[in-house]
């Protein structure tokens, strides 16, 4: 019988196995080169974005920014000691924090009145708060102020101590910056409740007729907020736009009910005249936004990202998705975060207002916005810590804008009130206004132009901005669509 030659070769089952090793082999080497190149491509793409921003003098790393040398400390309304004790987070002042509970007085504010809806703080309901009765007759408001100031005798000296020192020459926190980690921030519920504090006293100080004690109140409050607007955070800034707000009502209440002076209205104009939001809040996005989300993303191992970033929103499904995803992230992810992050600011921030003109463009604000709900709907490797970094950028510009028109509404008011005083009248136009009460009027911030005055009957006027929604409503106001308008006494 004739014999098969033998087969020595390869078992076909065999060839096909090592071609499919070839084959995965190939793409973890085509997906290693391409890992690589994404990587590289993102590393060169965010060195060029940084190079770019520092020849624009617009650093984005946190080593660029600095704080300025602190004042001489006699010279420093901070260090003052009950604000010295209490105002960096994390310390506190039981005494005084005690004393403010006992009294109840914070909870008063609640009854404070709203300016720009024009209704006054109603002192019969805080002395109802404070346990006394509501009397209805003519003198209940005397009485109620007389209740409330002797509810704040003890902390009588420390507010006469404030309003001495806020005089000073500077208000500067005594703070450090290493880094984002370990900066010093304020302590922002005292700050807020020494500032309530000080403008409920104020207020009734007002209707007792003690004009001076009230205008050192609202200094006190102009001082804190200079103070909060010069920290590096955006949260510090915002406080800061929040505080002139408050004291925006004694102001006001001080205004309508003529208890004001001359010097102190142009005291009022020369110290609110140098109060400029925009540039406290672009300062505050450039160093504690971008600089901060920079330095997080360039020094943090990948299990601190997933502690600051996933953590950051609760336990929920997305959470523990970012929480993973964070800890298996690679470099070029970064790179890509820190491009969008950096980016989106520049869109939705830095080309939407003109801090140096103090301009702000509403339209482009709410366009930007929508990008950004659009970006939180779909989590990707290139927004993975970015959108859970970002703040509520509308709100915040959107109050920054509200709260610029109001005091510069103010210093239009205190030039007003000085040119009647002299000429017993109101101006027909706002250029009357200068150069005598005033060197160089203030402009809408949404148009450019100057605000909208009109003079009226029995000593009154008209003033207002267009508003955020960019259209002259002919003066008319209701829950901020319309025009921003400077209330008239009721």
């Amino acid at each position: 019988m004739e014999q098969k030659p033998e087969h020595h070769g390869h078992h076909p089952a065999t060839h096909r196995s090592h071609r499919w090793i070839y084959v995965l082999l190939g793409i973890v080497l085509c997906g290693g080169f391409a890992w690589l190149a994404l990587l590289n491509s993102s590393e060169r793409d965010w060195a060029r974005y940084k190079q770019e921003a520092q020849s624009r003098g617009k650093p984005v790393e946190w080593a660029a920014f600095a704080a300025e040398p602190l004042p001489p400390e006699v010279e420093n309304f901070l260090t003052t000691p009950l604000l010295r004790s209490a105002v960096r987070k994390g310390q506190g002042n039981g005494e005084f924090s005690y004393r403010l509970a006992v009294t109840r007085l914070i909870g008063l504010s609640v009854h404070m009145g709203n300016w720009q809806k024009g209704e006054r703080s109603d002192l019969r309901a805080m002395h109802s708060a404070l346990g006394g009765s509501r009397a209805e007759d003519s003198n209940s408001d005397d009485l109620s102020a007389e209740a409330i100031i002797r509810a704040c005798e003890p902390e009588m000296e420390d507010l006469a101590e404030l309003r001495s020192a806020s005089a000073r020459r500077f208000a500067r926190f005594e703070f450090v910056y290493p880094d984002p980690i370990s900066a010093d921030v304020p302590n922002f519920v005292f700050l807020r409740e020494i500032a309530q504090l000080e403008s409920i006293h104020g207020i009734v100080s007002l209707r007792r007729g003690d004009a001076e004690v009230a205008f050192g109140d609202v200094r006190v409050i102009h001082r804190l907020a200079e103070a909060c607007l010069q920290e590096p955070t955006l949260v510090s800034a915002m406080i800061g736009v929040a505080l002139h707000g408050l004291a925006l009502q004694c102001f006001w209440e001080g205004w309508i009910d003529e208890r004001w002076t001359e010097a102190q209205f142009t005291e009022f104009q020369n110290r609110l005249e140098r109060a400029n939001l925009f540039a406290s809040t672009v300062r505050s996005i450039r160093w504690g936004e971008q600089a901060s989300f920079t330095y997080l993303m360039e020094k943090m191992s990948n299990e601190e990202l997933a502690s600051v970033f996933g953590g950051a929103g609760g336990t929920g499904f997305r959470d523990r998705i970012v929480t993973l995803l964070s800890l298996h992230a690679p470099r070029s992810w970064r790179y890509q975060n820190l491009l969008f992050y950096n980016r989106f600011f520049d869109e939705m921030v830095f080309q939407n207002l003109d801090a140096g003109q103090m301009r702000i463009f509403p339209a482009k604000v709410e366009k930007g916005s929508s990008s950004l709900d659009r970006a939180f709907t779909m989590l990707r490797p290139s927004n993975l810590f970015a959108t859970r970094a970002l703040p509520n950028l509308r709100k915040a510009l959107t109050n920054m804008a509200r709260n610029q028109t109001a005091i510069s509404q103010a210093v239009v008011v205190c030039a007003l009130e000085r040119f009647r005083r002299q000429r017993n009248r109101y101006p027909e136009s706002l250029t009357e206004l200068t150069p005598e009460f005033i060197a160089r009027l203030p402009h809408d911030v949404v148009t450019g132009r100057p605000f909208i005055y009109k003079r009226g009957e029995n000593n009154r006027f008209t003033l207002y901005s267009v508003g955020w929604n960019e259209k002259d409503d002919g003066g008319r106001a209701s829950d901020g669509h319309d025009d921003w308008v400077w209330p008239q006494r009721m």
